[in-house]
């Protein structure tokens, strides 16, 4: 656990700043610009709470841009690839043969019979018509879930902010 020193400012505000901070410049909440001394000196102040208001230890954590990212990329994921899943499962599926009666399997083979170039019948325009629509609405989810797989890489890829959480936080 990182020890944080209490820097106070002339308007009463004690600032918490790390040993990593050394040489730094921070603003306070009031506008006042400060020098963060060196560290010797920084080891003089006066160490902080480490407690937070319910008594834990854990200093409260806060989201920043890349956490959010990366949320919504695990969400863009998860949902693209549900998504996906359940067009697969709901495609449509063609007629089993095998449950179909001999005067259905006659006919059938007589429309099978015309070749390739024959009109479909109003079954088959509507089974094509349902398959295209199903296989857009599939690959839509896939690239949700692709763009989602990006948008969590780059999250992960961002560099965490070193600032100050009272703002400023530039170096000197």
């Amino acid at each position: 656990m990182v020890i944080k020193y209490s820097l106070p400012c002339p308007c009463g505000k004690k600032i918490p700043v790390k040993l990593s901070q050394a040489g730094e410049t921070i603003r306070c909440v009031c506008g006042t610009t400060l020098q963060i001394p060196a560290m010797r000196e920084i080891k003089q102040l006066e160490p902080c709470d480490q407690q937070s208001s319910d008594g834990s230890l854990n200093p409260k954590a806060t989201w920043g841009r890349r956490e959010g990212q990366m949320l919504l990329g695990i969400l863009m994921v998860v949902i693209g690839l549900g998504l996906s899943a359940y067009f697969y499962q709901t495609r449509p599926k063609l007629l089993d043969i095998s449950s179909f009666s001999p005067m259905d399997t006659w006919i059938l083979w007589l429309d099978l019979r015309n070749g390739p170039d024959r009109h479909l019948s109003p079954y088959d325009q509507e089974y094509m018509e349902r398959r295209g629509i199903n296989r857009v609405a599939m690959w839509s989810a896939l690239a949700l879930a692709s763009i989602g797989l990006l948008v969590l890489i780059h999250g992960s890829l961002m560099r965490r902010r070193r600032s100050s959480r009272f703002g400023g936080g530039t170096s000197a």
